[in-house]
């Protein structure tokens, strides 16, 4: 086979054979795992198929657009393509055929193969580049692999993540069969218990980088995260006025666990040395305090809401910015009644704002300003 066709090979395998199926929730197959240095020949290549390029534009575009309107997306796109491609080579290191004592060395290498594929992987410069990769995260996410174990009166056969062949289960009477079928999540097709080999191998730490390469997916996951901190990724898509309104409203979902993480990164040192990113992030949690007016939500939080200091930091702000001379101006772009909405979120929620947070939010907020003439959400 000449090199362009069994680089093209490898394209169709990645395209036509993962991610098609992978997004239109079918049966995904792998081949032999892909090299970072096939990725130039992909930047210019397409798909075999014009069907699987049909089915992966149409399951990206929709996905994107159940969370924030976008007209169109580009595919294929490296970063995409990278980011699969990565995913495929960490489900071909967790492979139990690899258990052979001389398949063993492979696994680092993969492993390593899928880490370049990472390094291709730049920030999303679109809506719709976002969007998508957050769809192709959940879409890995949701993976699950069926191992069957068959066995008869002489032997026993273990297929995991693979076909179970005719003649292994004929004549099940007579020779005694038996099939013993276990689902496994991709969490734990990534640990296997007892395999050291595996978990040196740090593959949910790896998932992890690649879920990181989407900051939609960083943002969605805030409130399960306490390490959460504002990347100059998920701010940068959060300057996307739709992505951070459907980001808010998929935040309010569990308000007060979201911005008592949400509250601590605001005062990130990196973050507040930065004014104009700092202006992102508090545009954010204005917008959360918007949505949570206009849904009829303006009542006095109750004892178990400020409990923290990222929660009262997130009351604090919106209190702060009724008592900002030029953030009030601002507010005129909402209409009155929106207006009186704000407020009164804002007056039920001062008597519970301590002093000191207040200064705080204050200060916070006379940075952003400096920095962003049009700052609050509109």
């Amino acid at each position: 086979m000449t090199e362009p066709r069994a680089l093209q090979a490898a394209y169709d395998a990645l395209v036509v054979d993962f991610l098609a199926p992978l997004l239109d929730g079918r049966e995904v197959r792998l081949g032999p795992p892909i090299a970072p240095g096939c990725a130039s020949y992909f930047a210019q290549t397409r798909s075999g198929s014009v069907e699987a390029d049909h089915v992966i534009f149409e399951a990206l575009h929709r996905g994107a657009s159940e969370i924030a309107r976008v007209e169109t997306l580009r595919w294929p796109s490296m970063g995409l393509l990278a980011m699969a491609a990565a995913m495929y080579d960490v489900l071909f290191v967790t492979d139990p055929q690899l258990d052979r004592v001389f398949a063993r060395a492979a696994r680092t290498t993969v492993r390593e193969w899928a880490e370049g594929w990472l390094h291709l992987v730049g920030v999303p410069s679109t809506r719709g580049e976002a969007l998508a990769r957050h769809v192709l995260v959940e879409r890995f996410g949701s993976l699950r692999r069926k191992d069957v174990v068959v066995k008869n009166w002489a032997y026993t056969y273990r297929f995991f993540g693979r076909h179970v062949p005719a003649n292994v289960v004929a004549l099940p009477r007579l020779r005694f069969v038996r099939q013993e079928e276990t689902i496994r999540s991709l969490d734990a097709i990534l640990v296997r218990d007892g395999d050291v080999e595996l978990a040196r191998l740090e593959l949910p730490a790896l998932v992890r980088a690649i879920a990181s390469r989407s900051p939609v997916t960083e943002l969605l996951g805030a409130p399960s995260n306490q390490a959460f901190r504002f990347s100059a990724a998920s701010l940068a898509v959060l300057s996307d006025r739709a992505i951070r309104g459907a980001v808010a409203g998929h935040l309010l979902k569990d308000e007060w666990r979201a911005v008592s993480v949400l509250g601590t990164a605001l005062v990130d040192p990196t973050l507040l040395a930065q004014p104009m990113l700092l202006a992102i992030a508090v545009q954010l949690l204005l917008e959360m305090h918007l949505v949570c007016a206009l849904d009829g939500r303006a009542h006095a939080p109750s004892t178990r809401d400020l409990v923290d200091a990222g929660a009262i930091r997130y009351a604090a702000l919106l209190v702060a910015t009724f008592d900002d001379d030029r953030a009030v101006k601002e507010l005129s772009v909402f209409d009155d009644d929106h207006r009186v909405l704000l407020m009164r979120r804002a007056e039920a929620f001062r008597p519970r704002v301590p002093r000191q947070a207040m200064a705080e939010m204050q200060g916070l907020l006379a940075a952003a300003l400096a920095a962003e003439p049009a700052f609050l959400p509109s």
